[in-house]
């Protein structure tokens, strides 16, 4: 299929190539841990019979670097608006297919990775309201409490009025 060219540049035509560069771009979609700092050390200790012990010792300090898949970034790796991208959910089932599995695999690992202690909960909380997950409080309304309240508040007002 020829793709048409608007003039920005992006390409607005469907091609059946976007799911295999989405399930790409999902397969790349994985943390990773970068070492930020090393650190070495060497102490020395004397121990009970003036012999010296070496010990060497290393700090790492470890950054986890989040690739949460989102189809924000789906529309970026493979060079189309995000309204394309919705657009091409309604019209194209498979495609349709690739984009709830994306979004799946955000929500699982946010989820997952909050219950680790890996991820932020204020963070995690905000886009899991994308996925309907929901922070409630529930509120209890007693109406019926307060209509049992004006009906005795009324006769009481009628009794005095009346005696």
């Amino acid at each position: 299929m020829v793709m048409e060219k608007n003039k920005w540049g992006r390409p607005t035509t469907y091609q059946v190539s976007f799911i295999d560069d989405a399930k790409e771009y999902l397969e790349i979609c994985k943390d990773e841990l970068d070492i930020v700092m090393s650190q070495e050390t060497e102490s020395k200790k004397d121990i009970n019979d003036n012999q010296l012990l070496s010990e060497t010792k290393t700090t790492r300090v470890w950054l986890l670097r989040v690739k949460l898949p989102s189809i924000e970034w789906l529309a970026k790796y493979i060079g189309v608006s995000r309204s394309n991208i919705y657009k091409w959910r309604d019209e194209h089932p498979m495609f349709s297919d690739i984009l709830e599995q994306i979004l799946e695999e955000q929500a699982d690992r946010l989820i997952n990775m909050w219950l680790a202690g890996r991820y932020n909960w204020t963070i995690t909380k905000l886009l899991l309201a994308k996925h309907w997950y929901i922070e409630k409080q529930e509120v209890e309304n007693n109406l019926k409490g307060e209509l049992t309240i004006w009906w005795i508040l009324q006769n009481i007002q009628w009794l005095n009025k009346n005696n």
